[in-house]
């Protein structure tokens, strides 16, 4: 009788173990939308804080220190909101490729937010000097590219 009880008990472990990896190969696929970082820290996205340090990335173009990497499947995840945002131009629409698009910068994760600057091998600068200032929340930001940060959030 303990054998057959042990026996069983192998057998439901196995099958929920099973079960519970087909489970996360099948994940529904991660999606999100972009933001300017004026509309995420409008929409509370963003704190003052997060703009602060921001700011002296942005502004200084360095990157932070000790920052982890973009999770593939964040980064997966990116790219394709990209090309979607891409594909709702008209005249973006042969340049919304997957193979053209990619994260130039990523700045950090900021709660549930993050912080990319993403660009399109076919789109030239052509050694413009570009150069926007704004202040977001009383944080003044100095962009110095015709790409600028956008604030990522899954939906």
């Amino acid at each position: 009788m303990r054998k057959s009880i042990k026996g069983f008990y192998s057998f439901f472990l196995t099958i929920a173990l099973l079960c519970s990896c087909n489970n996360i190969n099948n994940s529904p696929e991660l999606k999100g939308k972009f933001w300017c970082l004026e509309e995420a820290y409008l929409n509370e996205f963003l704190t003052i804080s997060n703009l602060n340090i921001l700011a002296q990335y942005i502004n200084k173009s360095i990157l932070p220190e000790n920052l982890a990497p973009l999770d593939p499947t964040y980064e997966k995840a990116i790219i394709e909101s990209a090309v979607e945002w891409y594909s709702m131009f008209p005249e973006d629409v042969n340049i919304a490729k997957h193979e053209y698009v990619y994260i130039d910068t990523y700045y950090g994760t900021y709660g549930d937010c993050v912080v990319v600057k993403f660009g399109n091998t076919q789109i030239r600068e052509f050694g413009w000097i570009y150069s926007e200032d704004t202040t977001i929340g009383g944080v003044d930001f100095h962009f110095r590219s015709i790409y600028k940060p956008m604030v990522w959030k899954a939906l």
